[in-house]
């Protein structure tokens, strides 16, 4: 099988697998909540935590190396699928039109208005936490003196696998 296509395949997989089991985490935890609850607390705290962690796994992931091989695997299956699974824009936007035509649209707006901005107050939050643990992962991984007197990199993510697509691309 060409490299480009197994790349393909893996890639595919690894959003259906993280996105099954996002949805499958969301739909857990939406049943924790009241059908008739006035404010949708669980949406709007998955939502929240999801933009928080997309943050902190893409800017941690950013700053300890390069987007190849089994890193971009663990970005598209951890990222684009668990998280793209587990948060859920349409019920939040469902949700909101509920309110709107139930005639609560002092309720919809302050949810659409909160839940927007307190949504990128996490992605930032998260954010700065992906830094701090990537600088943390990267101090670690400082230079060592190896045997023959040359500095070298220890915990080094190269992945040969990606150097092999990559040359024969």
């Amino acid at each position: 099988m060409k490299p480009r296509i197994r790349t393909l395949l893996q890639s595919v997989a690894a959003v259906f697998a993280g996105g099954v089991l996002g949805s499958l985490i969301r739909i857990s935890l939406g049943t924790l909540q009241a059908k008739d609850a006035s404010w949708p607390w669980m949406t709007m705290l998955i939502n929240l935590t999801g933009a928080f962690i997309l943050g902190c796994l893409l800017e941690f992931l950013g700053v300890t190396g390069e987007d190849v091989g089994a890193r971009r695997l663990w970005r598209l299956g951890l990222g684009t699928g668990v998280i793209g699974g587990y948060t859920t824009y349409s019920t939040f936007i469902l949700e909101s039109d509920t309110r709107l035509t139930g005639h609560a649209v002092a309720l919809a707006l302050a949810y659409l208005v909160l839940s927007v901005v307190a949504g990128l107050i996490c992605a930032g939050l998260g954010i700065g936490a992906g830094s701090a643990l990537g600088a943390r992962r990267n101090a670690r991984a400082t230079l060592t003196s190896a045997p023959n007197g040359k500095a070298e990199v220890s915990g080094s993510d190269s992945d040969p696998d990606a150097e092999n697509e990559e040359a024969h691309s």
